[in-house]
């Protein structure tokens, strides 16, 4: 995976290569309140449908960061309510463009697609039925040509 940091005119302030160039990709990335970053991300085990999920911690950026520097994501949402077995999750795709919600669970292994296709500009919301799933932690994503954002479930039985 390939992180590339740019400043408020575009230009490259760093670069950072993470795992192998091609089995590896990232979920989200934040900043933290150091001005550092948290990357969530999966890596495919080699042989297996499975993937392993990771958490990368960077250190803080010499540069300041400018709030609101990645517009693309902060225009998408994803919100979870859990009701019995079911979870409602509501998400909204500011631009017409391929979209897929997936369910991963802690270990990194899609347990779920709950949408895949073009999705036009819109808010929406898809039930995940979760009868059939172990009690455990559980990441929704939602993943378009713009940007990947997600959120944390826990599931109790």
């Amino acid at each position: 995976m390939w992180v590339l940091r740019t400043d408020p005119k575009g230009d490259t302030v760093w670069t950072a290569l993470f795992g192998s160039p091609y089995q590896d990709w990232a979920h989200k990335i934040r900043v933290t309140k150091d001005n550092g970053y948290i990357i969530f991300g999966q890596t495919a085990v080699r042989g297996t449908d499975n993937a392993d999920a990771w958490l990368i911690r960077m250190k803080p950026d010499i540069v300041p960061i400018i709030s609101g520097q990645t517009p693309n994501a902060q225009a998408y949402d994803l919100k979870l309510i859990l009701s019995h077995s079911t979870v409602i999750i509501s998400y909204k795709i500011p631009v017409s463009s391929f979209a897929r919600l997936s369910v991963f669970n802690a270990s990194g292994k899609r347990v779920g697609t709950l949408l895949e296709g073009y999705q036009r500009s819109t808010r929406g919301f898809v039930h995940w039925n979760t009868d059939g799933v172990s009690a455990g932690v559980y990441i929704v994503c939602l993943q378009t040509g713009a940007c990947s954002i997600f959120d944390k479930c826990i599931i109790t039985k």
